[in-house]
């Protein structure tokens, strides 16, 4: 969320930054917090968040009225506005004054003299904390962030690894970082199982998909960024399609794409439309719990593998029993959960789950192989039944370098196909969802050329991510 601040708030901003008292990243942070908190301005969530004192923003204020009402002009910017006596000291703030700001300007992204992309300055060669890496990563549009025993951290901004500027970390600096966040039987659990997966919460920034793990070099570190605000479908960037695979009240949606292409994000969305348009009972098998839902129609309980229950077959069978209408769940792993979820599918819920493939096709080819020969003609028939919708996704740098673009293939599950999957004549899946582009259908090879074609992507990063790439490859020499 970018824009949409009442004038009073963006003149604010503009005065806050013409005065050095908010960095650009921060501002940026307070664009993104400022949809979950209406009831206060943003002046007031820049206090609550400790990046100004009540003095400053109450005199940035004053000054926002006096521009209001005309009784000062605004400055030229080559003479910037002298600076207030109670706003020139930063008294209060997340840092102390010997300290770097986590949250510096827009990142300048270059090479290092080994060709590596780059990111920061200074004050990030001056990072101490976590909460300080995992601000600069979320105020940089990162989408993930990594402390790796041996190398200097990197994120990954827009798909793409960037470096920061720093010496590389030991094994011991990153469990200094990772550590001072860890409860006693997280402690345990990593020293005992050398991995550890959790739902990292920052106060005053959000929450953090974690994955701690031993390597050869020593402790490693991952921090996926969750978005405090679940998106809708259609802020997402999917037709309308999308939502008519919700509004079924019994089946299974399937959602795939290759690792980090916002999976779990789309599946939040589908489960925040019922929660907003449905009275129903939501049960959600995470692991871990990374969207955090307010009820607003529904009842949604969240259960965590690895705290709420041992595993995804054993939270499943209960959730059979505890009267739900929608399940969602984590990535379908083994024959075991893939069967209980068709089973629920089957005895009337809606279920919505994850897979790792790329296509609609693939997706069902995938299911059918994880069964023993002998089921398959029967599991071929159930998935016929209770199949509704796949939603395959990725996420492509755009050709500008200013972020991702969404391709997508959506498969619905019509007769004809139901009848496709039972006579196991997959191969035809790609030609149906062809010829179904009036029901709002559409091929990731469609999706890609039109981004392409619209000069969104380049040609080769739509070549890279085709099925059928012999479409794409004449037009690699152009």
């Amino acid at each position: 969320m970018t824009g949409g601040l009442p004038e009073r708030d963006e003149m604010f901003l503009a005065l806050a930054q013409e005065q050095k008292l908010l960095t650009g990243g921060r501002v940026f942070s307070l664009r993104q917090e400022q949809p979950f908190y209406p009831e206060k301005s943003i002046g007031e969530l820049a206090a609550l968040k400790g990046f100004l004192t009540t003095e400053q923003t109450t005199e940035l204020y004053r000054l926002v009225e006096e521009r209001l009402r005309g009784e000062t002009s605004a400055p030229q910017p080559e003479s910037p506005p002298e600076v207030a006596p109670s706003l020139a000291a930063p008294a209060a703030s997340t840092l102390s004054a010997s300290e770097p700001e986590p949250a510096g300007a827009a990142a300048v992204v270059q090479a290092d003299p080994e060709g590596r992309q780059t990111i920061g300055g200074e004050s990030v060669r001056a990072f101490s904390t976590l909460e300080q890496y995992l601000e600069f990563t979320r105020a940089n549009q990162a989408s993930d962030l990594h402390l790796s025993s041996g190398y200097p951290p990197f994120v990954r901004r827009f798909g793409e690894f960037c470096f920061l500027d720093r010496p590389p970390l030991t094994s011991d600096e990153v469990g200094d970082l990772i550590f001072p966040h860890l409860d006693a039987a997280q402690h345990a659990a990593l020293e005992k199982n050398l991995n550890l997966e959790m739902a990292l919460e920052i106060p005053g920034q959000g929450r953090y998909r974690t994955t701690v793990i031993r390597q050869r070099l020593g402790w490693d570190g991952c921090f996926r960024v969750i978005q405090s605000r679940i998106p809708t479908v259609v802020e997402l960037g999917f037709p309308e399609t999308v939502l008519r695979l919700a509004d079924y009240r019994q089946g299974m949606i399937l959602v795939t794409g290759p690792g980090g292409c916002g999976k779990t994000t789309t599946m939040a969305a589908l489960a925040e439309y019922i929660n907003t348009t449905r009275h129903e009972h939501i049960i959600t098998l995470e692991q871990p719990i990374e969207f955090v839902f307010v009820p607003k129609k529904a009842h949604i309980t969240q259960r965590q593998v690895g705290s709420h229950t041992e595993s995804y077959q054993r939270a499943l069978r209960a959730a059979l029993r505890e009267d739900p209408d929608v399940i969602l769940m984590g990535e379908m792993r083994d024959l075991e959960t893939i069967a209980l979820a068709i089973t629920a599918a089957e005895t009337g819920h809606l279920v919505l789950a994850t897979l790792h493939t790329t296509t609609a096709a693939r997706t069902i080819s995938r299911i059918l192989d994880s069964f023993p020969p002998h089921q398959q003609p029967q599991i071929r028939t159930m998935i016929a039944e209770s199949l509704r919708g796949i939603i395959c996704q990725q996420l492509i740098p755009r050709l500008d370098r200013t972020g991702v673009a969404l391709a997508i293939e959506i498969l619905v599950v019509t007769p004809g196909i139901s009848s496709l999957i039972r006579e196991m004549k997959l191969h035809q899946v790609a030609t149906a969802t062809q010829t179904g582009k009036r029901l709002g259908m559409v091929r990731m090879d469609d999706s890609l050329m039109d981004l392409y074609q619209k000069g969104i992507i380049s040609i080769e990063e739509a070549y890279a991510r085709a099925d059928d790439k012999r479409v794409f490859a004449p037009l690699l020499t152009k």
